[in-house]
């Protein structure tokens, strides 16, 4: 990586802390992470390669322990990379679907939405209903809730879907940062639930009900999705400006 690539990502994360640290005093179980709308972005912007993008994703996880209030600030140092991987992916599937000029993909963007809209609502459903309560015998019940929170988010993912595949990469960091932020959020609440889940579920507020949790969590890793997105989508034109600029 580029010196200047560096002075980049260094300049964004910093942003995102500083954001980050005003969130912190919020207190909640999950401290909104507004690093991933930086590291997201700046990923988008350099390009870099896999390794570097997870070591931008290592160093947003350390800056998001050592700035949290939430349950578990050690999660972030794999939510974090799992996040950076997740936008690398993302993107680099944004930037081939976009340069493709024949294929369903390009000529039917509605059903590519509808696609994801599925699998979404499949794999949200399927997770929450059948598979974790198994290990999670807690987890039963509540299963108009979980796949009412899949449909939502379904939702969201296939207008992305549509508008990236229907305008290329016009749209493309809303919709990468809008996944990678789920991919984070959620992955951090694994995470959480695995080491101090018994210490958040003995909070009266949740009364041992693990879905009184998730209502609680998956609002809060959805809006700061959305508010995620839309924050890359309104810096990126006028930061990839910026970036030609300074190479000329």
């Amino acid at each position: 990586m580029k010196s200047k690539d560096i002075a980049i990502v260094g300049i964004l994360l910093a942003i995102g802390a500083i954001l980050r640290f005003f969130l912190a005093m919020l207190h909640t179980p999950l401290t909104p992470n507004m690093i991933i709308a930086f590291y997201c972005l700046a990923i988008i912007l350099i390009r870099p390669k896999l390794l570097e993008a997870l070591g931008i994703g290592l160093v947003a996880g350390a800056l998001s322990m050592l700035i949290s209030s939430s349950m578990f600030p050690p999660g972030n140092l794999i939510s974090e990379p799992v996040g950076a991987l997740v936008c690398f992916v993302l993107y680099a599937i944004a930037l081939k679907i976009s340069s493709m000029k024949s294929g369903i993909m390009q000529y039917k963007p509605l059903l590519s939405g509808i696609i994801v809209f599925a699998m979404v609502v499949f794999v949200f459903s399927y997770l929450t209903i059948v598979t974790l309560p198994q290990y999670f015998p807690e987890m039963g019940g509540y299963s108009e809730l979980k796949i009412t929170i899949g449909i939502l988010i379904g939702i969201i993912c296939e207008f992305l879907t549509y508008i990236t595949v229907q305008k290329g990469t016009a749209i493309g960091p809303a919709f990468v940062t809008f996944l990678s932020t789920l991919a984070s959020g959620f992955s951090f609440a694994a995470i959480a639930m695995i080491f101090v889940g018994a210490s958040v579920l003995s909070d009266p507020k949740y009364g041992g009900d693990i879905m009184a949790f998730v209502a609680v969590f998956v609002p809060i890793v959805v809006v700061t999705a959305v508010f995620n997105a839309i924050v890359v989508q309104f810096l990126y034109k006028p930061s990839s400006r910026v970036l030609i600029r300074g190479q000329e």
